[in-house]
Formats: structure tokens, sequence, C-alpha cells
């Protein structure tokens, strides 16, 4: 299934529900009652070889598998999932339960499938190592694999033994994943596993999963496979590897050794869907047979069957052990059954699990007593049994009360403030800007929104529109709309003061303000994002201000955002500074409730490419720095385009916290370090990089007074454990202020979608040392073409528990916690949370509009969001540190 798309919603379940100790599918499941219904709709009586129990040993002859009589036999099954991600199981193991797979009468207690073949997911990892976390062993993995193998084979059922999870050659935490290729590890997974089932007349070795490498030829031989990203349950979070692949002949060379002649399947390229090349690269040995895993993605339609796998099945023998649908419908599934009935192709449906909404992933019950779920699982149900000819009723639910399953995480609370600055904007003109007001509490609020604003050519005006934000939901204000332009209209600059009617709604506490925009201007098609700011200033730093031609090639066009709330003129001076000295300044009055820009490509001498910038106004202001660039060197992305928009931070520190930072693939960090103390001393700065292993590491260097530095994580991060980073800086002797510039092209595959962009994100550090137990995010989006992420640091000692609560623009709510280990980071994604338990059908997309509350249970952390999108013509990403209050 691409992109382990069933790795990520399972997971998150699962993980979530061992964390607070819930096994509420388990008391459902007990104790449900069934009412058989009158339906006796059944998939017609078929004319195929008809097996009702297992008959092997098996052999291959021509591209046939008969049993042990001689003739011809095909694989009719369920797979049942869950022991590739749980160590322990999901409590369903038991004979009875694993019985309603099989042949049976249906009964008021659970529904029978008459299924011939289970297919079993298993961890490589967990197999050899166990999972200490959760107290599991290898032994007692080990075992309950052979106690469930031991139980279906006595039921003359055929078991698929499938290496579902691998570890990345011993990297991977945990129980793995569905990484490109098998690894070393792998070897020795077949080698002990065969010694054991090889006597098993009825049991079948499936090699590996769903191979997915570049190129055929390392998916049959030995090859090394470079920066395989994949998501990871045990921490939530993506994790990059390179590791040495052992190929398809190693494996079943594995296998052959031990002496085991059972039937080994082979799943091909494409996530184990493509078998066209299996005649240029066949796998040496007996008892072969290629496995094909279609899903309803582009290049596996119907269209495509025939070249994929179909014309090589009058070759070859090919089974199917997964396939399935996730869409709420069965139009797929009914043509690919069809298909494979049309070609004596065996197949195994997928899966055999309950874990919320079959419209987001392709479970086939809703119970572990065999209850079908709708559509698809209804079509697998009725197929089966109308391969024996047996009648198909479906049982309904009585209304009988289950019992009430154990409450989910208390929801988190995040901070919100009653008073909102935002000082850049623009609408019109190529821009398009929102504002997402997120309220997390339990009351309405009422907010006016007061623009300040200057169309294009004419005076500064004001207007305020009134919003009302409802009790647990989110809102997406367009600006462009309540100025009375659009993206193709007149230009308009803006700022923004938001604030809750207290007179309207006086219960409101407060909520949480974020400025999205999207713009074609300045040869850049992308986007910025701001967190709000609470309190006004009158001073103000920032770490980086880039204009004009760049050494590396390319060009940055930065402005200063100037907002005055107040009711007389501020004067605001920049001062820039680089090699130790100031090298210019500017300044601007800015008249009451106006905005104001400064122009820092407008300096006279003209300003070194790369600056560091102090603002000091003559009364309080918000100040807020965009920038945008075209084709600029961006180091391990390439040549890259895009924009970027930081508030200006009130104070230096000595301690400057950072949740994000990635150096994989196409993703370039940076450290911009400015010393802008006004003792004008040296500091000696230390960047402490903290990894995903919990692996910590520091380098120490000295930074000279009116100096900034660009320090390339890259480069100077020595021997990473993870390319997921986030880190801390430190100075003494100094106080100073630090941005992190990434640029990157975007790439990634995951929740049935793939996603490519390219661009850059700027955000100014935490201030430390670390203090915010709580955060709160207001915008968010997870559609199609756009990835939302949540990255988390703990840079405590202790593994902290941090609860997640995610609220939508329907109103629904989701609770969820994860656990991030001491001096570590975990990421979240948030796409998969949302399809997985928040989003419904027929949401549309107000039910992909998401805010976040983010709180520890006891130590302070840090909560950063890093967005990536590419849709409506701009492509970009947008990072932000959560709102901690203040």
């Amino acid at each position: 299934m691409s992109r382990l798309l069933k790795v990520k919603n399972i997971a998150i379940l699962f993980l979530t529900v061992v964390l607070i100790g819930v096994f509420w599918l388990k008391l459902l499941s007990s104790s449900a009652v069934y009412k058989i219904g009158n339906a006796t709709s059944v998939h017609a009586a078929s004319s195929l070889p008809y097996n009702e129990f297992a008959n092997g040993p098996y052999r291959v002859q021509g591209n046939a598998i008969l049993g042990v009589d001689g003739k011809r036999y095909l694989f009719h099954g369920i797979g049942r999932d869950s022991l590739e991600f749980a160590c322990g199981g999901d409590g369903f193991f038991d004979a009875q339960h694993l019985a309603y797979m099989g042949p049976g009468t249906n009964t008021s207690n659970g529904t029978y499938w008459y299924a011939n073949t289970v297919r079993l997911p298993l961890s490589e990892s967990y197999w050899l190592n166990g999972q200490s976390a959760r107290q599991c062993s290898a032994a007692q993995y080990q075992g309950l694999v052979k106690t469930t193998i031991d139980a279906l084979t006595s039921m003359k059922l055929n078991v698929i033994i499938d290496l579902q999870w691998t570890d990345a050659g011993g990297q991977a935490p945990g129980g793995g994943s569905g990484w490109k290729m098998p690894d070393n590890d792998s070897v020795t997974f077949w080698k002990q596993v065969a010694a054991i089932y090889g006597s098993y007349s009825n049991v079948l070795f499936e090699l590996f999963n769903e191979p997915h490498p570049d190129a055929w030829s390392c998916w049959a031989a030995p090859c090394t496979i470079t920066n395989d990203t994949s998501w990871v349950s045990d921490c939530l979070c993506t994790q990059t590897f390179t590791y040495q692949s052992v190929g398809m002949q190693v494996l079943f060379n594995a296998v052959r050794s031990t002496g085991a002649t059972n039937l080994v399947l082979i799943a091909g390229m494409n996530w184990g869907y493509d078998l066209s090349q299996i005649a240029t690269y066949p796998i040496t040995g007996s008892n072969v047979v290629y496995d094909t895993h279609p899903y309803p993605y582009n290049g596996k339609q119907p269209a495509d069957w025939d070249s994929s796998f179909g014309v090589i099945s009058n070759t070859y023998p090919v089974i199917s052990a997964e396939n399935g649908e996730y869409d709420c419908g069965t139009n797929y599934m009914n043509q690919l059954l069809s298909y494979f009935d049309a070609h004596m192709i065996g197949w195994i449906g997928w899966a055999w699990v309950s874990v919320g909404s079959p419209c987001g992933y392709p479970q086939l019950i809703t119970d572990y007593s065999g209850m079908p779920a709708a559509s698809m699982g209804i079509l697998i149900y009725r197929y089966l049994r109308g391969y024996a000819s047996v009648p198909a009723p479906i049982p309904t639910p009585s209304p009988t009360p289950s019992p009430v399953p154990t409450p989910p995480p208390s929801p988190a609370n995040g901070p919100v403030s009653k008073l909102w600055y935002f000082a850049e904007g623009r609408v019109g003109d190529g821009f398009k800007e929102w504002l997402t007001l997120a309220n997390p509490t339990n009351t309405v609020c009422q907010v006016a929104i007061e623009y300040l604003y200057t169309p294009d050519g004419k005076a500064a005006q004001t207007k305020t529109v009134s919003v009302k934000v409802p009790a647990a939901t989110r809102v997406t204000e367009w600006v462009d709309g309540d100025l009375g332009t659009s993206p193709t209209g007149p230009g308009i600059t803006d700022s923004a003061i938001v604030t809750v009617n207290s007179n309207a709604t006086p219960n409101c506490s407060g909520i949480v303000a974020e400025r999205p925009m999207y713009f074609s201007a300045l040869r850049v098609n992308s986007g910025s994002d701001v967190v709000g700011v609470t309190h006004t200033g009158t001073t103000f730093y920032f770490a980086d201000l880039a204009v004009g031609s760049q050494p590396g090639g390319g060009s940055y066009a930065s402005f200063i955002a100037i907002l005055n709330p107040g009711s007389s003129s501020a004067t605001v001076t920049a001062m820039y500074f680089a090699g130790g000295q100031q090298v210019g300044t500017q300044k601007l009055t800015v008249p009451p409730d106006t905005r104001g820009t400064i122009f820092p490509a407008s300096v006279s001498p003209r300003l070194p490419s790369r600056v560091a910038v102090v603002l000091s106004a003559s009364q309080p202001v918000v100040i807020e720095r965009p920038t945008y660039f075209n084709s600029i060197n961006g180091g391990n992305a390439g040549i890259v385009s895009g924009a970027a928009d930081v508030v200006g931070v009130q104070s230096l520190a000595n301690d400057w916290l950072f949740a994000e930072g990635y150096t994989g693939r196409q993703f370039q960090e940076n450290f911009v370090i400015a010393n802008l103390d006004p003792n004008k001393a040296q500091a000696t700065v230390t960047v402490n990089l903290e990894y995903t292993d919990g692996v910590r590491r520091s380098y120490t260097f000295t930074l000279n007074p009116q100096s900034q530095l660009i320090w390339n994580v890259n480069i100077n991060g020595l021997n990473p454990t993870s390319q997921s980073v986030s880190a801390e800086l430190t100075s003494t002797g100094a106080r100073i202020v630090v941005e992190r510039e990434m640029f990157f092209k975007y790439n990634h595959a995951a929740n049935g979608r793939t996603l490519t962009a390219m661009g850059g994100t700027d955000v100014i550090g935490q201030p430390g040392p670390v203090s915010a137990s709580a955060y709160s995010f207001a915008e968010g989006y997870t559609n199609v073409g756009y990835d939302e992420w949540l990255t988390l640091q703990n840079p405590s000692g202790n593994t902290e528990t941090i609860t997640i609560t995610l609220v939508n623009a329907k109103g629904k709510v989701y609770t969820f916690s994860v656990n991030v280990p001491g001096h570590s980071r975990s990421t979240v994604d948030i796409v998969a949370v949302v399809i997985g338990h928040l989003y419904h059908s027929g949401d549309s997309y107000p039910g992909y509009e998401v805010s976040m509350a983010v709180q520890s249970h006891s130590s302070p952390f840090v909560a950063e969001r890093p967005m990536y999108w590419n849709s409506s013509g701009t492509q970009g990403g947008t990072d932000v540190i959560g709102y901690s209050g203040g």
C-alpha cells in the first residue's frame, strides 16, 4: 500500500491507545451481540477451483499452484493486521477470534468469513529484539506468532508469514517500518522463521511486503539504499537512513538454505505492484510465486493491470497477497476481484483490523467478531462466502449498549490572548491574505479586526470587521474580501489588530491568531505565515536581513513592516550591522494608526548582501521582516526561490531553542547568529544539536560584537545520528539573537498523495531556558496539496508525554498523546492524524482546516509547526513556533 498509509493510520491510534492504557476495542468486541438479518445477497457461486481448507504441501507447476492432491489450488483470504506494529498483539489473537476469518456457522456472537488463508504481517525487529519499551521480549513475540500460526493451521487454514516491517539495517527503532528493501537482519529473520515453519505444510513465506527501490537490479540483487525516508510508528515521526539491501534472491536463498521447500511469495516493484520485468529479473529456484499489491493509485488502474501482472500470470504463478480500497467505495475492488478470477489469481484482502473509519484505511471489519465494515468489508465478506456457495447474511448490531470506553486523554489547554497584532499584510495585486482565528475554549468569542491599510497610490485608511469564533472551532477570515479587493484587483498594503470584544462575549478568555499569505509577486510564487504578536515594543532585533544580489547567485528583496497602533507618530530607526561595525541607518516616521514600510534596498551606500538589524522606536510599535528570494543558491537544496516572514524579537538572550530541523535529501539548514549586545563584548556560542535517538552533539565558537555568522548544520553537524534534528544555541559573554533558515526541494509521498515543493522557511528561536509547557497554533491545512507537521523538542533529560488536541473548522475535536525521549525531538504527521481521526466524509475543505493546542504533562518543551504546499499556482513552506503565552 503506497507510502505506508496503513503504517500511519493504524500506528498512531494504536500507540495512543497503549500510552493511555485504553483497550476499549476489546471491550466493545467481547460484549457485542448480533442479530442475523434476512440479507442473503451472495457473490455468485464460482466455477473456479475451490478449497474450503488448506491442502498443502504445495508446489508450482507452470503458472499454477498445485495442492497435495495434484489439483490447482487458489488462495482466498484475509490479512490479519497488527503484529507488525504491536509486539504484544491487539488482544484478539485467541483461537475464537481467529476462527471468524475461516469457515463456520454465523451465530449471535460472531460472523464467519470462509477464508482459506490468513496473512500474518510481522516485524523483523520485534522477532529479533522484541520491544523493551512495551515490556515485550523477542521470545514473547515469537511465542505469540507461533501460538497464532498453530491455532490457524489447526483449523486447516493456510498461513502466509509476511515480512512487513524491517529496521533499515538495525537503525530504525521499535518495530521498524516499510522501508524500500530488506536488509541483513531480514536474512537472519528468514533463516530463523524458515527453520521453524519449514515443516508446516500449509505455511507460505512472503519474503518482503512491498519493495520499492529505484531499479529492478536493486530489487533482485544486493545494493546500497541511500536516504530512505519512511514513517516510524514508535516515534510517530519520519526517519531517513542509508543501509545495505540484500535483494530478493538473497532472501530466497536464505529460506532454501534451511531445507524449507514451502511456497515463497515475492512481491514486485513499485510498492509490490509491478511484475512486468519478472522475465528479465527472475528469481532462481523452485516453488516461487510472484505477488502483486494493487491499490487505486495512478498507474495501478484497470487499464494498467494487464501489463503490470496480468500477462505475467500466463507464464508464472501470481497471487495478490494484499489489495484494498479506502474511499468508502467498492468500484476498484469489484473490478479487481473479477480480474483475479478471470486470470486464476488468488488474493488476500487487506485488512482484518478495526481502527476507525474504513474511508481512511482499507479495513474489512468494525469489530474482531467479524462484523463486516461497510462497502469493501461487505464486498470481501460476500466474495469469500460466495466461493463456498454459502449465503452471506449481513449481521446487524443489537441496540444493547456497549460498555463505556475508557476516555481518551484530556484535551490540551493551549494559551490564548485577547489582543493580537500583525504588522505585515498585502492584498490584491497578486496577494491573498487570511487571518486564521482559533478558539480552543468552550466559550464563543466575538472579535473585532481593525485593518490599518493603504491602497496603492491613495491615503491611509482604517476599517473594522466583526467576526464570531464559535467555541472549539477554527475560523478563516479572507482579508482580500474584507478590504474589497481580490488577487487580481488593486493592491493594498495593510496591518491588522485583532481584539476580543469583551462586551459582546464577556466570558471569552481569548483566541489564537495567525496570518498566512500566498502570492505571485517580486518574481516569486510562494507564501508566508506568522503567529501574531500580543505586545508592542520599542526595540526589535533580527539576526538576518538579506538584500539585493547574493554572492552565490540570485537575489533577495527584504522589507521592514511597521505597525503603529498608538495615538501619536512613531519614529523608527533601523541600524544595520555586519563585520563588526554599523554599515547603515534608516529612519521612518509612521503616523498614528498606520502601517509603514522601510525599504533596506534604498540605503546609501548600498548595504552588504547580509546584515543584522536593530530597530528602535520612539513609542511602542510592532515590526516584521518579510523577505522574497529568487534563484538563490540554497546549498544542499540547489537553486531555490520562495519567501519567508519573521516578527522581530524585543530582547536578546543567552539561550535559543528550535524544535524543527532537517538535513536530509534536498534540505539545507543554517543558523544565522548575530551578536548585537549593546555592551559590544565577544560572545562564546555553543550549538547543541539533539537527534531523534537522544544523542546530543555540541560545537563551540566565538562571535565578535556587531557581527553575524551563518552556521551550516549540514556541513558542521558532524556524524549525525538522524537527519531530523532539534537545536539549542547558548552564549556567554554577550547576548545574541538566532534565526534558523531552511531551504528545500521537498518531496514526500504518504497518505495516498505525493507532494513536491520548493522554497524556504525562517524562524527566530524560542528564548530559553525552556519554560513553556503549552503552545497554541491557529493555522493548519491538510487538504491535498498541503503537508502539515508538528515537531516537538524535549530539552530535558526525561521522557515527556505530550498531549495534542486538533480542532477543525467543522467544530470537530481529536486528542492524542505522544512520548518524546529526553534530549530528543519527535515529529508528528498532522495530515495522517486528520485523515485517520478528524476528517469525516462530506466535511469538504473546512474539515481539513485545523488549529492545534499542545501541552506537556510535566516538563517544558518546544513546539514548531512546519508546513509545505504546492497548490493554486504557489508553492513553498512556512514554519512557526507556537504561541506560548506572555
